[in-house]
């Protein structure tokens, strides 16, 4: 593997987290800080249950990190029916003040993890061959393509799981209509990472 793709690798790989109780929203583990950052009702955001708002949110979550903690996590705690447009502009916030370990909470109370991808990776990525590249689109609809061609969750899984026999270099990038919900998000993402997808992107419509 390259230096660029090992490096691509190093941080697109899902993190491997232990799956936590829902109710624990705060937590140490050994090192590692747990944050959680609700999002609720039309405009509703919420930073370990403190009400804020999209503007204040940089300095609420400033406010509650341990900056001994070598590793901050972002549990994302969304309702299903909330658009993806408000939690790309949460993730935008977050990525600014350096935060990019998240963990997505699903409606079982699983969590699935990834790490944002900063913006100078965006750029070499750009020079990485397409056929080392699945995409999965989310459209408003709910409706999911991957590669141009529609598919159910459960296809979701199998198809990837045949592209990494073949590809070990295989990046899976996730676009999601802005309209589109967290729910349908959240049941494309767990089938990707059912099909032990080692490198996914999750893109940032703007």
């Amino acid at each position: 593997m390259s230096t660029k793709l090992t490096r691509l690798a190093a941080v697109l790989l899902l993190m491997p987290l232990l799956i936590l109780p829902g109710c624990q929203s705060r937590s140490q583990s050994s090192d590692v800080q747990f944050i959680e950052v609700s999002l609720r009702g039309e405009d509703g955001i919420a930073v370990d249950g403190n009400p804020t708002s999209l503007e204040n949110l940089p300095e609420t979550v400033g406010q509650v990190v341990d900056r001994s903690s070598s590793r901050v996590v972002i549990r994302v705690d969304c309702q299903d029916n909330i658009p993806m447009s408000r939690l790309h502009a949460v993730q935008r916030e977050l990525r600014h003040e350096g935060l990019v370990n998240m963990s997505y909470r699903t409606g079982s109370g699983d969590e699935l993890t990834l790490i944002l991808p900063p913006d100078d990776l965006r750029e070499q990525m750009k020079k990485i061959s397409s056929r080392h590249f699945a995409t999965l689109h989310v459209a408003e609809s709910g409706s999911v393509t991957l590669d141009g061609i529609e598919t159910g969750n459960n296809e979701i899984e199998h198809r990837i799981t045949n592209r990494l026999v073949n590809d070990d270099k295989l990046i899976v990038s996730i676009d999601v209509d802005s309209n589109a919900t967290y729910g349908d998000f959240i049941r494309a993402f767990g089938a990707t990472k059912r099909a032990n997808a080692p490198r996914i992107q999750l893109n940032d419509p703007s």
